[in-house]
């Protein structure tokens, strides 16, 4: 039900209930062929399609497909945050080709290693970056900023001590501005 709710379905409640009620089930492997159509039938059947697909070919192919069959980056578009939604699924679609090149095309060895990453686990040490005409700062380690270009770059500590001084950031709200302030260090 989750996935029938999800925005791959955008299943309603009510349309459940009524799906329910009418004697359908929820099993995407049942028959849905005497069921009348709709959101819910039409979802439970495309679950049984990758659900049959899932141990033909590459997760990352699957994934994919699946992304791009439920129209997901499209219908992020309705979404507040939609650019964070599109880097999420370019990441997911991203992390399940990287899966299936080192861990082979187990859907269920997929899924268990997602959950190990959201449970906290485990770390994914790239995080997507944000599109290229976002207007954004991006705080990166020159590890994960390897191949990439920038118009402008600040590099910080180099070849310096820790020191805690503060005042070195300031924000102005009114104006929208954030300054870095840079002082000759000691020795």
């Amino acid at each position: 039900m989750a996935a029938l709710r999800s925005p791959a379905f955008g299943c309603s409640d009510v349309e459940l209930l009524l799906h329910r009620e009418s004697g359908g089930s929820f099993n995407y492997l049942a028959d849905q062929s005497q069921r009348p159509d709709g959101p819910v039938v039409d979802g439970l059947c495309v679950l049984g399609k990758f659900h049959k697909r899932r141990t033909g070919g590459s997760i990352g192919a699957l994934i994919d497909e699946f992304v791009r069959d439920r129209m997901l980056m499209e219908v992020a578009t309705d979404h507040p945050r939609m650019r964070e939604q599109w880097r999420r699924y370019r990441f997911m679609v991203e992390q399940a080709w990287q899966f299936s090149a080192v861990a082979g095309n187990s859907l269920r060895a997929f899924v268990d290693w997602i959950e190990e990453q959201v449970s906290g686990r485990a770390q994914i040490t790239e995080s997507p970056v944000p599109e290229t005409d976002e207007d954004a700062v991006r705080v990166m380690t020159v590890h994960s900023a390897k191949g990439l270009e920038f118009p402008v770059v600040v590099l910080t500590g180099i070849n310096s001590r820790r020191d805690f001084r503060r005042d070195i950031m300031y924000f102005d709200r009114d104006r929208a501005r954030v300054g870095v302030g840079f002082t000759a260090g000691k020795g």
